[in-house]
């Protein structure tokens, strides 16, 4: 504050922000524009509603003729007709006029696409690469569309930095092109270089695709550092809510996800007859290494085909083996209507392909880890024998990703500190105790609840101890090191390690958690 007094004629650009010398013009500059003040009240959005689109013509005119979207707008062209059917349910379930959403203008920075990486996800995805990322950008992509926000695409550094930079100014710009920013970890690596020092100005309304998630411990730097995790993906300190995962691994990241795709409806499936066939899940030779008894053995009761890429010699793969090559969509999705067992071999360790192959009604086999998550634990226990109709998740399909987005999108608030409302809404906040060896994540689970990080605050507090029945003789603040002390009550002091997944084993936690809807674990029963 000091120095923006005796400094904000250093650049007009402060004058510029309404910054005239006084302590209330140069606190609102510090609290509004660079976020190093508590907020002084809320900005004033868009009141734009959302106008849900007919048909994809402009979304194609948005991508162009950039040749790294291929794959991406392959895979629009076979899925716009369930995008734009379930718009059509999506406004009919709310025709109530619940579903009045404003209009946002979203910028989609497609870091893994850009030449800078040199991952060539694009031009490997037609030879047997991964395809889960794309899937995940094509969905999110599409669904932001439909539901008719603003967006702007780019996987171009040199874009990026005419967007949204002028390094000739000290303040940042006055009008940033957008109200919500989708990014990769590689895209966040590209803001941080073009952004420098003003870095912190774009964090809060940053939104990152993240697959695998980043858990609190992980995303805090300090705590990662003292815990020597030296993963390159991570210690960014953002809000852990601002990781989008593909599944719901951890309640501490967002649940954006994805959607199965499926080219026949339930009835017409009853119709096609299942072959004595085992489809393994690998389009890479070198997945099959090591794995010549597991494959051997499925082959004694089933043909073993495969969709392996075949440009360069297969040394892994059995002579046995029908293979298929890599296959379009429709082509995968004919065989999978066929396929009695999808095998996985362990890796890849996730992805759009076992769901598929489950909604396609086939049996997914994989090797046995020693720990999963326990929201698929508790859904599906040791295996039986069992006739397997085909199964589709609703939060898996474009409805379901539609209505959980338009919320998302809405409701989600990184920017605006304890002056924005709790989302969700705190009346569906239900506290339980762990034992000494949960997480608060399992304990949740264990009742029938999902662990929800954004009701900590409600609950890290000296009274809720009294609450809960629990008295204290003395409170401390963990300084992040291992934690001895019995019969001393602890209070966590850092937002940023509120965690549903950490775990002290020493220690019982007090854990929050809420219902949700079946279905669709993003969301509480009162949310919709």
């Amino acid at each position: 504050t000091q120095w923006m007094r005796e400094m904000w004629k250093s650049d007009s650009c402060y004058a510029d922000w309404g910054v005239d010398g006084s302590d209330c013009t140069i606190y609102h500059y510090l609290s509004q524009v660079e976020h190093w003040c508590p907020p002084t009240g809320k900005n004033i959005n868009s009141t734009k509603s959302l106008e849900m689109k007919q048909n994809f013509t402009e979304l194609f005119k948005i991508l162009g003729r950039d040749i790294q979207y291929k794959w991406i707008k392959m895979r629009m062209r076979r899925m716009q007709g369930s995008w734009l059917e379930a718009a059509q349910s999506l406004a009919a379930k709310f025709d109530t006029g619940k579903w009045k959403k404003k209009k946002a203008s979203v910028l989609l920075l497609l870091g893994l696409l850009a030449k800078e990486t040199g991952f060539k996800i694009a031009d490997n995805a037609f030879k047997g690469g991964p395809l889960g990322e794309l899937v995940q950008w094509s969905d999110l992509i599409s669904a932001l569309y439909v539901l008719g926000h603003e967006i702007k695409v780019t996987n171009s550094v040199e874009q990026l930095t005419e967007q949204l930079w002028n390094k000739r100014v000290n303040c940042p710009i006055q009008a940033k092109p957008y109200d919500i920013l989708y990014t990769d970890i590689s895209g966040l690596k590209f803001l941080k270089h073009v952004a420098g020092n003003k870095f912190h100005l774009l964090q809060c309304e940053i939104r990152v695709v993240d697959s695998f998630g980043t858990e609190p411990e992980f995303n805090h730097a300090v705590y990662a550092g003292r815990k020597q995790h030296s993963s390159q993906w991570g210690k960014w300190n953002f809000n852990p809510k601002q990781f989008n995962t593909m599944f719901p691994h951890t309640p501490d990241n967002t649940f954006l996800g994805f959607v199965i795709e499926k080219h026949i409806n339930s009835t017409l499936a009853a119709t096609y007859k299942k072959e004595n066939i085992s489809l393994v899940y690998g389009k890479l030779d070198t997945f099959w290494q090591g794995k010549e008894e597991y494959i051997n053995a499925i082959h004694e009761v089933s043909p073993v085909h495969a969709t392996v890429e075949t440009s360069e010699e297969l040394n892994h793969v059995p002579p046995f083996v029908i293979n298929h090559g890599v296959l379009p969509g429709f082509e995968l999705h004919a065989l999978l209507q066929r396929t009695k067992v999808f095998v996985g071999m362990g890796f890849p360790y996730e992805g759009p392909a076992p769901l598929e192959a489950i909604a396609n009604g086939a049996v997914y086999l994989n090797v046995r880890f020693s720990k999963s998550s326990p929201l698929y634990e508790k859904a599906a226990s040791y295996p039986h024998v069992r006739d397997v109709e085909p199964y589709m998740p609703y939060e898996f399909t474009c409805l379901g990703m539609l209505e959980r987005l338009g919320l998302l999108v809405e409701k989600q608030d990184f920017c605006q500190g304890d002056e924005s409302p709790i989302w969700p809404p705190v009346a569906a906040l239900q506290t339980v105790q762990t034992d000494d060896q949960q997480s608060c994540m399992e304990a949740c689970t264990l009742k029938g609840l999902i662990c929800e990080p954004a009701y900590f605050p409600y609950i890290n507090l000296h009274t809720h101890f009294a609450k809960e029945g629990i008295t204290c003789d003395t409170f401390k603040v963990p300084d992040g090191t291992k934690i001895l002390h019995f019969f001393r009550c602890y209070i966590q002091s850092d937002p940023l390690l509120y965690s549903c997944a950490g775990r002290y084993t020493t220690l019982l936690h007090i854990c929050p958690c809420r219902n949700y809807i079946k279905g669709q674990v993003a969301l509480c029963k009162d949310c919709l």
